[in-house]
């Protein structure tokens, strides 16, 4: 009991502490998918070094030595973590965009490198020293700790995050780590006194690597599919992931629960449906879309982790099996994390990834037809020609002559597009911006003269130079609205979008053609905002982060709106793009206006591109122009509050 308690509290800890540190970065990096991937990279890497860890001390170290170096590095750890705590402060906010993936990497590895290799090694390690004491399988311990790490990720968005502030998080977590400390040593205690087993000459076995390491391409793959066209928060973060791990929990728990000739053929007919939650005809169907995805995801896993568990070892090989599914899982996230972004133009892994698992079904399947494996195997690869026939759309999508550039980095996948009479600025499958070839000076689409933006640009005094703050560059289509005097200062994370719309070869003109003043400030918006304690308040301040999918939630919480007031002239005017296929959010920033007391007003149009946006003032006459043609704000009182510490896109979700 003591050993299956520990586990399953270690395993817990482990992927709250994934949640509670996620969410604290990620409004530093502007809510970039990117973000979670790269913990995830940090935790999978951390979780093989603890493996390795585990296997080092128990097939080198007798059992009173690895107790006491046990011991010790948890004394450790746990001074660390009260010495240093648990989440980074102000001091440790990015100063520039440049390396992202360095930069979380270094951060994970300071807070919490330690304490978290520690509870990675719990797994292996106490699993062999119950091996050893109790002489049964410790493969029932597996299923025990995957467990504990599904209630993890089931508490945290449902009770934990809602309720609980990060501060408080942390404090609870530290004091529970605290508990593991003391419970590990008792385990350590109980296993000292035996000799340490030897590991047995367990030969390497490719698929303990590759089976794993498909699940875990599959897994992020998924996620950062999901977080583009939703967004990006703890909720959707945790779905895959659970499924992820109640595929461990099911095929290590049962040798009955997975069977080939259920699951292969279910992951075929799901696979197959995956080709359509990728065509642009799913991008107005997201739940069905989603859903599927996550159903496809299950069965892969399922058929990866239901393989690797027929293939484990005996207890000598405990140690060597579980290091092998480390590395697996770790090699997934470089994959996804770390090569895709420089190999890639575009998101392809979840293809990828899709086709190796049915080629790995495949080979497994030709195991049970000894007989006839020729006609089998000649029907196989059919499956796969066809099935990779049927996916390649869905790439090609990147590429093509009508395609001048496309290219992909941390924040996500940006092409320009020539789409005849114009060219167009994409992220993903959301368009940030039209410009014409014939008139380059032309505003189009959410932009354009008849658009609120548009009419808002046209009602405002023209007497005195304005200063406006745009969050979201975009093709840097509201530049051309500046006139002679004006300040526009733009606020933008993503360096190619930068190049695209700023630099010295762009392709789109707005910035360069504009009579106004246009400074360009690298960064997250609201970091941004927050370092300018000494300048001059804003006129205008225009939010155009939202028409895309990954909603960037931390722009638009309760703190972010006290954050722009500030920045903002007391006379001055919110104007928020709220334009989105799936989700409303005018009644989310109706809700945190009515928290302020703010006027809103509404304008929506449909020519010549469906648009709506939303206009917030603290000063009601300031809205009240009459070329605005303004409407009521939405009705606030059945949306949600957003803030820093809890906000679900999924509440906004049109209905």
């Amino acid at each position: 009991m003591r050993f299956a308690f520990t586990i399953f509290l270690a395993a817990f800890l482990l992927f709250e502490v994934e949640l509670i540190l996620g969410k604290a970065v990620l409004p530093w990096y502007g809510a970039s998918p990117s973000v979670w991937t790269t913990c995830m990279l940090f935790f999978q890497m951390t979780l093989l070094l603890g493996y390795l860890y585990a296997h080092l001390l128990v097939s080198r170290l007798s059992g009173r030595a690895q107790a006491t170096v046990h011991v010790a590095l948890l004394v450790a750890s746990l001074a660390l973590l009260l010495g240093v705590g648990l989440l980074p402060g102000n001091a440790w906010k990015p100063l520039t965009t440049d390396h992202p993936v360095r930069d979380i990497l270094i951060l994970l590895s300071v807070f919490i490198g330690l304490p978290f290799l520690l509870l990675s090694a719990s797994g292996p390690l106490l699993g062999a020293w119950y091996a050893r004491i109790s002489q049964r399988s410790p493969y029932r311990l597996y299923a025990v700790s995957n467990a504990g790490s599904l209630l993890a990720l089931l508490a945290y968005p449902l009770a934990v995050e809602p309720l609980v502030a990060l501060p408080g998080q942390a404090a609870a977590w530290t004091l529970a780590y605290a508990v593991y400390c003391v419970a590990s040593a008792a385990c350590a205690k109980d296993a000292a006194p035996a000799p340490a087993a030897p590991a047995g000459p367990e030969p390497f076995r490719a698929l303990w690597v590759i089976l794993p390491a498909t699940a875990s391409l599959l897994l992020l793959a998924s996620t950062n599919q999901i977080s583009q066209e939703v967004a990006v928060s703890p909720l959707l973060w945790t779905m895959p992931l659970a499924l992820y791990l109640l595929s461990l929990i099911l095929t290590f728990e049962s040798d009955r629960i997975y069977r080939r000739s259920i699951f292969i053929p279910l992951f075929l007919g799901c696979a197959a449906g995956t080709v359509w939650t990728l065509s642009p005809q799913a991008l107005y169907h997201v739940i069905p879309a989603v859903s599927l995805q996550l159903l496809t995801l299950f069965v892969a896993c399922m058929v990866c982790h239901g393989e690797v568990a027929r293939l484990k070892p005996g207890i000598s090989g405990l140690t060597g099996f579980y290091l092998a599914v480390a590395g697996g899982g770790a090699l997934g996230g470089l994959l996804v994390t770390v090569v895709a972004p420089q190999v890639f133009d575009g998101f392809w892994e979840l293809q990828i990834g899709l086709w190796t698992c049915a080629a790995l079904a495949a080979r497994q399947t030709l195991l049970d037809f000894p007989v006839s494996r020729r006609p089998a195997a000649v029907v196989a690869a059919l499956i796969l020609v066809a099935y990779g026939a049927a996916l390649w759309p869905s790439l090609r999508r990147f590429s093509g002559p009508h395609v001048l550039h496309a290219s992909r980095n941390f924040y996500g996948v940006v092409r320009v597009v020539d789409q005849g009479p114009t060219l167009v600025l994409a992220s993903g499958s959301t368009i940030h911006g039209w410009q014409s070839k014939e008139n380059p000076a032309q505003v189009l689409g959410y932009f354009a003269p008849e658009s609120g933006v548009g009419r808002l640009f046209a009602s405002l005094p023209a007497q005195r130079p304005r200063r406006v703050a745009v969050v979201g560059l975009g093709a840097g289509v509201l530049c051309a609205y500046g006139r002679k005097g004006d300040h526009f200062t733009c606020y933008e994370i993503n360096p190619t979008v930068i190049a695209l719309a700023a630099g010295p070869a762009a392709p789109f003109r707005f910035v360069a053609n504009s009579p106004a003043q246009v400074e360009v400030v690298a960064g997250d918006a609201r970091l941004s905002l927050e370092r300018e304690t000494d300048a001059p308040p804003y006129d205008l301040i225009v939010l155009d982060a939202f028409s895309g999918d990954a909603i960037p939630i931390h722009l638009m919480t309760r703190e972010a709106l006290d954050l722009y007031l500030r920045r903002l002239a007391p006379t001055g005017i919110i104007a928020a793009n709220v334009t989105n296929r799936f989700v409303d959010l005018g009644p989310v920033l109706a809700r945190l206006a009515a928290e302020r007391g703010l006027t809103v007003r509404r304008v929506d149009v449909d020519v010549p591109k469906r648009s709506r946006w939303l206009f917030l003032a603290r000063d009601p006459a300031a809205l009240d122009m009459p070329g605005l043609g303004a409407g009521p704000g939405p009705d606030p009182s059945a949306a949600p509050l957003w803030t820093d510490a809890y906000g679900n896109v999924l509440q906004a979700l049109e209905k």
